[in-house]
């Protein structure tokens, strides 16, 4: 037991420490800022969120992701315990459905 403790120990202290609030400009970085602290593979990232390796190089040079990986981008991060990348993908989440807002009709509304 006391090896596993010690192996368990060694890992999370050679994890990348989360990125501040500040350093996260974009989607780009903010997954890689991911990867970065979780150890993960491109590949292996983007068969969690359901992304071929191709679409994950597409999404790091551009940015554009569909809701439902940003969703899972959010419970990844939750899972390894990165408030500020989970907050930051929340954020993301939100103001992808706000831009997706039906539009109303042209005209007036009400009387």
């Amino acid at each position: 037991m006391e090896f596993l403790r010690l192996m368990f120990q060694q890992i999370h202290n050679r994890r990348v420490p989360e990125p501040n609030e500040q350093s996260i400009t974009s989607i780009q970085s903010a997954i890689f800022s991911l990867r970065e602290c979780t150890g993960m593979s491109r590949e292996y990232l983007g068969k969690r969120i359901g992304l071929s390796t191709t679409q994950m190089v597409n999404v790091e040079s551009r940015g554009k992701l569909p809701l439902q990986s940003l969703s899972r981008l959010i419970q990844i991060s939750e899972e390894y315990n990165l408030n500020q990348l989970s907050n930051y993908f929340r954020n993301q989440e939100l103001l992808f459905n706000a831009s997706r807002r039906p539009k109303l009709r042209g005209g007036t509304v009400g009387f």
